[in-house]
C-alpha cells in the first residue's frame, strides 16, 4: 500500500483494517513495507508507530504532499520519522512529479547518516 494515493483516498479505518489484513495474512513470512505518507510529520509517525505495532517491517514514505520541500527540510523529515520510529525500516518513496521534490544526489548522501 501506498503508491495509488491511499493517504487521501481511505480514511483511517479502512487503512488500518487494510494494514491488519496483510499482517494478519502473512504472518512474518515476508517483510511488509506499509505506506504512511501523510500531510505532516507528526501523522507519519503515528501512522508508522501503528503500522509497527500491528506488525508491519517499515515504511514506504515520501515526503508531505502538497508541500514544496528545500533540501534541509526534507533530509530533516526523515530524520525526524528515524528517530521517532526508530524499529522501523524507511524505504524513501521518491517520486518527484508526486512530491514536488527531486530527491537531488545531496539528499541520498545525507540520509545515511541518521539510520541506525
Amino acid at each position: 500500500m501506498g503508491t495509488f494515493g491511499e493517504c487521501a483516498t481511505l480514511t483511517w479505518e479502512e487503512k488500518r483494517d487494510y494494514v491488519s489484513t496483510v499482517v494478519e495474512t502473512i504472518r512474518g513470512r515476508v517483510p511488509y513495507f506499509c505506506g504512511t505518507t501523510a500531510l505532516n510529520t507528526r501523522e507519519v509517525i503515528r501512522q508508522t508507530r501503528e503500522f509497527m505495532d500491528m506488525g508491519a517491517s517499515g515504511t514506504m514514505l515520501g515526503v508531505p504532499m502538497w508541500v514544496k520541500m528545500d533540501l534541509p527540510t526534507a533530509v530533516q523529515f526523515y530524520r525526524d520519522v528515524a528517530e521517532a520510529v526508530p524499529e522501523a525500516a524507511i524505504a524513501i518513496y521518491a517520486n518527484p512529479e508526486a512530491f514536488k521534490f527531486d530527491f537531488p544526489r545531496p539528499f541520498w548522501q545525507k540520509c545515511p547518516k541518521f539510520r541506525r
